[in-house]
């Protein structure tokens, strides 16, 4: 997806790449590259792999995103590296085991919750 957007009279411009690939029955892997246009950064990738049988998923997704940080009023704070405040890269590496009843997969639980909250429209 491409979104330019204004909000308060900064204009941003953002490319957003996903994917969601079933190798098999079984398997299937998870990528995402977010990038913002006009500072030329990457703001997530996104890489996961999972497999699911009749009655268990395991899933391992890594994940690298900026996290902002926001002040008391919600605006984000300016980098200010003498006291490590302001935006940030966070890394994570996430495994997730779930039990599967029936026939319903996971929905709600740690990395089927990530995809879906990373992946727009998943």
């Amino acid at each position: 997806s491409h979104r330019v957007r204004n909000e308060l009279g900064v204009e941003s411009e953002e490319i957003d790449i996903s994917f969601l690939w079933p190798i098999d029955d079984q398997w299937r892997v998870v990528g995402k590259w977010y990038n913002d246009l006009k500072n030329n950064r990457t703001i997530e990738t996104l890489f996961g792999v999972e497999y699911k049988s009749c009655c268990w998923a395991i899933s391992l997704v890594s994940r690298r995103y900026l996290d902002v940080r926001l002040d008391a009023f919600g605006n984000p704070v300016d980098i200010d590296s003498s006291q490590g405040l302001g935006n940030e890269f966070e890394n994570s590496l996430q495994l997730d085991f779930n039990i599967i009843l029936g026939q319903t997969s996971p929905k709600n639980t740690g990395v089927a919750k990530l995809i879906r909250n990373s992946i727009r429209n998943f």
